[in-house]
């Protein structure tokens, strides 16, 4: 490191004797020519050979001014100060002996001796002692650039290698996600097959409960056809022949033909006309719902058949009790399902499916369980509650209790609207359907709001949504995220690996700086590779955003408009520093704006850089 800065003191000493000429004005680069000239006695100017005496003259003879370097004679020629101790200074020949001492030796007015006083050793030793400086300076800069280069590499290689890395890991997510959208499909046909049962159970209550009520406002309306009420199991699971109910009185007949997927018994339900014998009915041996508590008795043979209820003076405990028997049995909410109860005083504890109760029904304390509700919705109780009855519960879980609380006042009219909503569901079905389909359609176009919609949304069929399809869902959501997650990394990390940042990628290293400049009104701040920015009076304006990086001068374009011109634009120059700073600020024309900025990046190696500060002022 020394080595070179003795070089360069040694170049500096050598310029300096060597600027002991003959020839006054003469530059040491130009000395062999007007050395040679003396010795032969004709100079060339022009491509002409004058006498060397006429240079110097004080009178201008050739066209360049060149055979007067130590006058003032020609316009165009040039003055050197040998200012031996310090370094050569070049001027303009008009300030030679124009009583203004330019160069530390007075060499300029020479026509003047006494007027200017030889300063040369003085300011040669400060110049030194400043080149010493700078020497130390530009060592440091350049050997941070080499720093940064080096880094760079080291972060190229990082680049390739995560590359690499997240095309793998996507790769192998993409394996996943296909695996996971496999468990979604198979858990949503199995979703699909218990909801499409379940809305099916549902429509078929809802047209018992349809049956029922037009039968009640046929025994409202003919008082005399009441003696006998209707008795419709709620139970929807068997297909009945509902055109027998309205036809005339008949009773209906039940028996348990097996058990549902939570245990509780189901029930097959054939209808006996007035017309057929007490004995028809009773040696089939079939279980009959009671109008008068709510339960079941059985009549027939001895030889029950097995499933089916024996005879007894208890109620079974087994058996699923209806939920419309009478009309002024409570109707079930469409927002609860039922009480479900288990054991170990666990909501989670073994089923005892055999004492789950109706929604309306009162829930004792010390019962443990969770009450059903619509949407796949549930509310869990341990041993430690108060009385409950799962309409109010479910209500509160979906935010119902307004409606709960009210009980639907006008019965009549929330069944009346509920036979409509039926009605309306049986006109969108079969040939007749798809024309009434296409009416709503034509309706919808103008805006017009069809009578059924309102009453479908109201009275439809509850929502099922399993919890292991729901759950494969949200698997297959949380495994899409975390692939567009690293599909995002692994696009902004390509970019970054295509940019340039230098011949060298000196400034891969620097990429993210940010310099600020304080100047009188404005604050500007300069993002390498980002947006340039003017802050005055709290107000941003964008000069221009990264376009390319050439000859270390970042180019910034398509800032904010200027008011009845062009888009604002700017220029950063970097020049050799120890340190990465903006160093001045300037606007040379309209809207466009100049920058320079150290850098150790600029630098170029440290003889080059020092060599600047011994031939240049």
């Amino acid at each position: 490191g020394g080595g070179i800065f003795v070089y360069m003191l040694c170049l500096f000493v050598l310029l300096v004797h060597t600027s002991q000429q003959h020839i006054r004005g003469v530059s040491f680069a130009d000395s062999p020519r007007y050395e040679l000239a003396l010795q032969t006695g004709v100079f060339s100017c022009d491509g002409s050979p004058i006498p060397f005496a006429l240079v110097n003259d004080d009178y201008c003879d050739c066209k360049d001014g060149s055979d007067e370097p130590g006058t003032s004679a020609c316009p165009n020629s040039l003055f050197r100060c040998p200012n031996i101790g310090y370094k050569e200074v070049t001027l303009f020949s008009s300030r030679v002996n124009d009583g203004i001492c330019d160069c530390c030796d007075g060499s300029d007015e020479w026509a003047s001796p006494s007027l200017c006083v030889d300063k040369c050793e003085q300011v040669g030793a400060k110049y030194r002692h400043a080149l010493r400086i700078r020497y130390e300076t530009m060592k440091k800069a350049v050997e941070t650039k080499q720093q940064f280069i080096s880094q760079a590499k080291t972060e190229r290689l990082r680049q390739e290698t995560e590359i690499s890395e997240l095309s793998r890991k996507i790769y192998t997510q993409t394996q996943l996600i296909q695996e996971k959208r496999a468990i979604k499909e198979e858990k949503e046909r199995e979703e699909a097959i218990i909801r499409n049962r379940k809305v099916a159970e549902w429509e078929a209550a809802e047209e018992l409960r349809a049956i029922e009520f037009e039968q009640q406002q046929q025994q409202q309306e003919s008082p005399q056809q009441s003696e006998h009420p209707q008795h419709i199991p709620e139970d929807p699971q068997q297909p009945h022949d509902h055109s027998q109910h309205i036809a005339k009185p008949q009773h209906q007949s039940c028996e348990i033909v097996g058990t549902d997927e939570t245990g509780i018994p189901t029930q097959s339900c054939s209808e006996i006309n007035e017309n057929e014998t007490a004995q028809d009915a009773s040696s089939s041996g079939v279980c009959r719902w009671s109008s008068s508590d709510g339960g079941a008795s059985c009549e027939g043979t001895s030889n029950v058949q097995e499933g089916s209820v024996p005879e007894s003076d208890e109620k079974p405990t087994n058996i699923r009790e209806p939920t419309e028997v009478v009309a002024n049995q409570t109707k079930p909410q469409p927002h609860c399902v039922m009480w479900r109860q288990t054991s170990e005083c666990s909501p989670s504890g073994p089923r005892e499916a055999q004492h789950d109760k109706l929604c309306d029904v009162t829930v004792p304390e010390g019962s443990s369980g969770y009450c059903e509700c619509s949407g796949g919705e549930t509310v869990s109780f341990t041993c430690d509650h108060s009385e409950i009855t799962c309409n109010r519960e479910c209500a509160v879980k979906l935010g119902l209790e307004e409606i709960v609380g009210t009980e639907i006042s006008n019965q009549q009219q929330f069944d009346e609207a509920r036979l409509i909503a039926h009605k309306c569901r049986k006109s969108f079905q079969g040939i007749g359907g798809i024309v009434r389909r296409a009416f709503v359609s034509v309706k919808s176009m103008f805006g017009w709001e069809d009578e059924c919609d309102s009453l479908l949304n109201t009275h439809s069929a509850p929502k099922f949504v399993s919890k292991d399809a729901e759950f494969a869902r949200a698997a297959l959501k949380q495994a899409e995220s975390e692939r567009k997650t690293l599909e995002t990394q692994l696009s902004a990390l390509q970019r970054e690996a295509t940019q340039t940042y230098g011949e060298n990628d000196e400034y891969l290293m620097i990429r993210d700086k940010c310099l600020e400049l304080e100047v009188p009104r404005y604050h500007y701040t300069v993002c390498l590779f980002g947006d340039v920015n003017q802050v005055e009076s709290g107000s941003t304006t964008k000069l221009g955003t990264f376009e390319k990086l050439e000859n270390h001068t970042m180019v910034f374009t398509k800032g904010t408009r200027c008011w009845g011109g062009p888009d604002r634009s700017a220029t950063v120059r970097f020049e050799c520093g120890e340190n990465v700073r903006l160093v001045s600020a300037s606007e040379p024309e309209r809207c466009v704006y100049d920058f320079v900025a150290e850098s150790p990046t600029a630098c170029g190696d440290l003889h080059s850089e020092m060599q600047k500060d011994i031939l240049v002022e």
